[in-house]
């Protein structure tokens, strides 16, 4: 769509109407897409209007019938309908033009847009219908985000390749216009066009431009050639490993090192050879884009490899400015097994601990191998202690073994919680608090709590939420305490400086959060806490969960919901409970969002379905207040993280569809062949108090089939900035290679 050079630009800021305004909640058969509520949206100097149709349990929209004006103007000539692959029209589109807004932030707009359908019951006539208000204010424009995803990454001369820049997205929901160079002269329009190559001994770079009419945004695709053997040999097998991944750490500036990795050809037939080209470029994860620098440089670019022969190959990494950055490393072989491989390296140019700092002044608290563990703001690494003792009860009796850290902690069993001694080694018989304490020997009572749920206190702390087989219940009734609630408190280095067992949770209570306002400022603790039930005999349920909020500094506790379910409509009586998948709260503990299976929710200050169709394993909260989706799916050689962001305002029109949205982030990732996925993510306020939001995203590739070993399949954290309000994000890039799970700030 085309836009007019230097108009004003103008944004919309969304103000949901109130109850008396709000449409018949009853069809939900429209759903404002954008603008988003409260949100600055530019506009330059249209507003873009997307609204989705579609069905419900209850209604089956017209599309024809959609209306929509603006004050008392009939706009819906501006509306263009959005069909789906099969042609059914799903939603309307609209850029509301200067002529028809109320400039200033003293004046609003007002739209009102609805459709008729009909109910599934009965057939009877039904209506939708939206309005809301908004002000149109000055902004400037910004540039769409171009991603360019291909097929294959192999040059097959005169085989057709697909080519897709559909990922490519506008931050203010612009409609785009794509122009492809596919490097050989050849060009297309196209958003999904196929190209067949030429015969060719070079590689060749795909590039897509994507414009909203002013601005527009880059990416690229290399299309490799394979190198060529020898007459008379036949392609051997590659295969890439190393001893452990390529991570360089920190690194001074004006200094360098060196990770090593091995070329192999594993096919040992006489005849075999394997040609292998190599290069390495710096990875920006925000633009998608590789370049050649000198950060990063490889000891070696072509390799030519017998049956049964290996090569070692060197990655340098020589940072000359600061900060996380990230090397991919590239390798096209004459294979026939797998022709193309990528890996991953990642550096920090600057002297740091562990793998670099975190864009945040926070500690990020993980589950990794060797257990609970957190990076502190400079980097730091820290093994969480979280270790308990065991209760002792007389003649071994019920209670033995529970975990505890004081003697109260066993009292209900009339037990004691004794001071572990180490059995043997260099202490032996010496007080100890876990094995660390018993150079050469061991410390028999004492283990780490194992977390099923963690969250941090705000103040640098971490609370862990362990399931069943931590206690035992003395007097069980129909609801059994059998889980246990740790408080653990670590000085700025990551050391344990105090913990206490906080409370023992009902048996089935697997889901905790935190807000993050310190203990003295009434900060606290949200669970979900499992009850048994008992109702008339006609009754089928017999369990619940109840939202549930314990002071932090007191203990004292509130039932906020006495059952979360009830978001979901299920009866009290016929349906049975539907557990929570995940439990979310605002940093100021003003929200609070659950994940149930039909799925994402706002359960606290009221009800509202923030999105159906989400995997709710991978949701968090925004500070702002809204909730944060990321989801992974590959195409071709290409993975893709994707992450988005939905404010309650925008869910007032109905629960949003993933596929309806815009990302407020891409990321971009080889995958070699295999699958990608999100292994977890977190947010934080950029800074205590702030609405801004920091947000880390883990991922992990899994190939069964790959040339490249389990060390070296691509997998880290990526860090992206998410500002308060606003639907766009920035991806900042790698801060590690590593799969982070149960990552809680």
């Amino acid at each position: 769509m085309h836009r007019a050079v230097g108009s004003l630009l103008v944004c919309a800021m969304i103000v949901v109407a109130g109850p008396a305004e709000a449409r018949r909640k009853s069809e939900q058969m429209l759903r404002v897409v954008a603008p988003g509520a409260k949100t600055n949206v530019p506009a330059h100097p249209f507003v873009n209007v997307v609204v989705g149709i579609g069905a419900t349990d209850k209604a089956e929209p017209d599309p024809s019938t959609f209306r929509a004006r603006m004050g008392g103007v009939n706009i819906t000539p501006l509306f263009t309908p959005i069909t789906a692959a099969d042609g059914t029209i799903v939603g309307m589109r609209a850029a509301v033009g200067p002529a028809l807004l109320n400039v200033g932030t003293h004046r609003s707009n007002r739209l009102r847009i609805d459709v008729h359908g009909r109910a599934r019951k009965g057939g009877a006539r039904v209506r939708d219908i939206d309005r809301f208000r908004f002000r149109a204010v000055d902004v400037a424009d910004a540039p769409p985000v171009a991603r360019a995803l291909s097929a294959g990454e192999i040059i097959l001369p005169g085989i057709p390749i697909q080519f897709d820049g559909t990922q490519s997205h506008d931050p203010e929901s612009d409609e785009l216009t794509y122009t492809w160079d596919f490097g050989d002269g050849e060009h297309s329009t196209d958003p999904r066009p196929t190209h067949t190559f030429a015969p060719t001994s070079l590689d060749v770079t795909v590039r897509l431009s994507v414009s909203d009419g002013q601005l527009t945004g880059d990416d690229d695709v290399t299309m490799v050639a394979i190198p060529p053997i020898g007459p008379g040999r036949t392609p051997g097998v590659l295969s890439v490993d190393a001893s452990s991944v390529l991570e360089f750490g920190g690194i001074a500036l004006g200094s360098s090192t060196a990770k090593t990795f091995t070329v192999r050809n594993t096919d040992n037939a006489p005849t075999s050879e394997l040609r292998v080209r190599l290069g390495v470029c710096r990875q920006d994860f925000a633009t998608g884009l590789c370049v050649s620098g000198a950060d990063f440089a490889l000891s070696a670019t072509d390799l030519d490899l017998a049956a049964g022969e290996s090569a070692s190959v060197d990655l340098d990494f020589a940072p000359t400015e600061p900060g996380h950055q990230a090397a991919l490393v590239t390798m096209v072989a004459s294979a026939t097994n797998q022709s193309v491989a990528h890996v991953l390296g990642h550096g920090h140019g600057g002297e740091a601990p562990g793998t670099g700092p975190l864009p945040v002044g926070t500690t990020l608290f993980y589950n990794g191998l060797a257990g609970t563990a957190g990076i502190t703001a400079n980097g730091t690494r820290f093994l969480a202690d979280n270790t308990v003792f065991s209760c002792q009860t007389p003649q071994n009796g019920s209670g033995t073994g529970d975990a505890c850290l004081v003697d109260a902690d066993c009292a209900p069993n009339h037990g004691t919680c004794p001071q572990p001694t180490c059995s043997r080694g260099d202490r032996v018989g010496q007080p100890c608090a876990s094995a660390n304490d018993c150079p050469n020997g061991a410390c028999p009572a004492a283990s780490g709590l194992d977390p099923i749920d963690m969250c941090g206190d705000g103040e640098g702390g971490l609370y862990v939420l362990s399931d069943d087989g931590t206690f035992t219940d003395p007097s069980p009734g129909d609801t059994e305490l059998g889980g246990t609630l740790m408080h653990i408190r670590f000085d700025a280095s990551g050391n344990r400086v105090g913990a206490e067992i906080v409370k023992r949770t009902t048996s089935g209570t697997e889901q905790l959060a935190c807000d993050k306002i310190a203990a003295a400022a009434g900060g606290q603790v949200y669970l979900a806490q499992y009850q048994a039930v008992t109702g008339p005999q006609q009754c089928f349920r017999d369990s619940r969960e109840a939202l549930l909020a314990r002071r932090k500094s007191s203990g004292a506790e509130t039932v906020l919901l006495p059952r979360i379910d009830a978001a979901e409509g299920l009866d009290v009586c016929n349906d049975d409970y539907d557990p929570a998948d995940d439990l979310e709260v605002t940093p100021d503990g003003s929200a609070a969002f659950v994940a149930l299976p039909n799925g994402v929710y706002r359960i606290r200050p009221t009800t509202l379905l923030i999105t159906p169709d989400v995997d709710p394993d991978v949701f968090q909260v925004h500070p702002d207040g809204s909730a944060l989706i990321a989801t992974s799916s590959d195409q071709g050689p290409t993975g893709l993280i994707a992450l988005y962001k939905i404010s309650p305002d925008q869910a007032l029109s109905g629960g949003q569809s993933l596929a309806a949205l815009t990302p407020c982030a891409t990321v971009k990732l080889p995958n070699n062949g295999g699958r990608t996925f999100v292994v977890w993510f977190a947010s934080t306020p950029t800074q205590p108090g702030s609405a801004d939001g920091m947000v880390v995203v883990s991922f992990s590739v899994f190939n069964r089939s790959s040339a490249v070993s389990s060390t070296l399949l691509p997998r880290g954290t990526i860090a992206i900035s998410s500002p308060a309000g606003g639907a766009g994000c920035t991806v900042l890039g790698l801060l590690n290679l590593e799969a982070l799970d149960q990552m809680t700030f």
